[in-house]
């Protein structure tokens, strides 16, 4: 399904919130975790796994998920 989302940039808050990251180069919206120096960014969806977050990699937050509205026609 597609969805539109609001981001905000200037949210500073996203333990276990969901984020817009950008993974080397590609968009992608999952929920953000972090373990002392381990970033991994979560999916909604279980059949799928967790992106680790790697020194050295051109991945970032770019900002929270502040709503979310989904095409359901």
């Amino acid at each position: 399904p597609r969805s539109t989302h609001c981001i905000s940039s200037a949210a500073s808050d996203v333990y276990k919130r969901q984020v817009l990251a950008v993974v080397d180069g590609d968009f992608t919206v999952k929920r953000y975790r972090k373990s002392g120096e381990t970033v991994l960014l979560y999916p909604e969806n279980k059949n799928m796994r967790p992106i680790k977050i790697v020194q050295g990699s051109e991945s970032y937050v770019w900002g929270k998920v502040m709503w979310s509205f989904n095409n359901v026609g």
